[in-house]
């Protein structure tokens, strides 16, 4: 009994050590992989932190006496929220701040946050904007740029010949649904205001803004009479149509269908009347 447990033991002891012998380069291989990690991080100081125009265009901007408010609070009590910077020093949130700051030569606190890829940084800009206080049609005006890139993705799939394909961080759907979801907006009206946006002029829209209208009775106008239009576009084309299956009768000039004419181009009342049969 005593022989059979050493040999069993001694058994476990090899395996042991052989899976120590297995691991050993994967744990050496992932300890190097955590530490090029840690180097290819870059360390953020005030001198790399810097804008990004097409980030800058997803936040809506401050009107100038919220600027002027802005700056006085900041002269006043100081910076009291920081500046969000991704890991290359590009401004995520806090654009008009970080301007004052510069303009008030005032040193600039900041974090670093990191993400995956642009799609992520764009998510998370859209997702700190929707804490302003926007009314929906703005936040739709402020969406347009999102709308762009998710319609050019899926064109882009749509000339690959596989609309479907989407990669491992891509949201899935339409691309106003995808842009509807970012910024917390039902589907219906995400489309209804994109469909303001499509078709009323400036006049319109600044009467949005001043509450002259309201978007739903905006949509409703517009809706009525695109559809109007449509309809005498397509009254217009059937006449036209019908006028295309009629010819002129050499005799009397009158319009007549082209399967009763013959030659001569005659109607069947001045055929009859210079005794022309066929």
């Amino acid at each position: 009994m005593v022989e059979n447990e050493r040999k069993k033991k001694s058994v476990v002891e090899t395996q042991a050590t052989e899976q120590i012998k297995t691991d050993a380069p994967n744990i050496e291989t992932l300890t190097k992989e955590k530490t090029n990690e840690s180097e290819n991080v870059k360390e953020v100081s005030e001198a790399n932190i810097h804008l990004n125009p097409e980030y800058e265009a997803l936040v809506a901007r401050p009107s100038k006496d919220e600027e002027e408010a802005i700056r006085l609070d900041i002269e006043k009590e100081g910076q009291l929220e920081k500046i969000i910077v991704n890991q290359n020093g590009t401004i995520l949130d806090g654009h008009t701040r970080y301007k004052i700051l510069k303009a008030l030569h005032k040193p600039v606190d900041f974090d670093v946050q990191t993400f995956k890829n642009a799609d992520a940084e764009h998510r998370f800009i859209i997702s700190r904007a929707k804490r302003r206080n926007l009314t929906v049609f703005e936040k739709v005006k402020l969406a347009q740029d999102r709308l762009k890139e998710e319609r050019a993705k899926a064109e882009k799939r749509k000339k690959s010949g596989n609309q479907h394909a989407l990669g491992p961080d891509e949201p899935k759907g339409d691309a106003i649904g995808i842009v509807a979801r970012e910024f917390g907006i039902p589907r219906t009206t995400f489309r209804r205001m994109q469909y303001i946006l499509d078709h009323a002029g400036p006049g319109q829209i600044k009467g949005l803004g001043d509450k002259s209208i309201t978007a739903s009775r905006l949509y409703q106008k517009l809706k009525r009479k695109n559809e109007s239009e449509r309809k005498s576009k397509e009254s217009e084309g059937a006449a036209n149509q019908e006028m295309n299956k009629l010819t002129s009768c050499d005799g009397c000039q009158r319009l007549t269908p082209k399967k009763k004419i013959k030659h001569p181009p005659l109607c069947e009342e001045c055929r009859a009347k210079v005794g022309v049969k066929y």
